[in-house]
C-alpha cells in the first residue's frame, strides 16, 4: 500500500505558538526536535510539519490487528 499525508505548515506553526513544549516533547524524539528548531520559526514549522505527516502516514501502515506503535516509536530521519 502506498500513501501520502498532508499537514500544512501554517496549521503547525500556530500550534507551536499555542502548545511547542506539550507537544513537540509527546510526539517527537529529541534528535528529530533538535533538527526542527536549528533554523527561524517559518523553517522549524516546516520541519515539523514534515515530521507529523510522515509519522501519521507510518502510523496509518500497520495492520489494525497489530499493535500499533507510540508518535514518539517513529523517527523521521532527514
Amino acid at each position: 500500500m502506498v500513501g501520502i499525508d498532508v499537514q500544512w505548515i501554517s496549521e503547525v506553526a500556530s500550534s507551536l505558538e499555542d502548545f511547542e513544549s506539550r507537544c513537540t516533547k509527546r510526539l517527537l524524539r529529541s534528535r528529530e526536535f533538535e533538527y526542527c528548531r536549528r533554523r527561524n520559526a517559518r523553517t522549524a514549522a516546516r520541519r515539523f510539519a514534515e515530521r507529523f505527516a510522515a509519522k501519521e502516514a507510518g502510523l496509518m501502515i500497520p495492520d489494525v490487528r497489530e499493535i500499533i506503535p507510540s508518535w514518539k516509536g517513529i523517527e523521521a530521519l532527514t
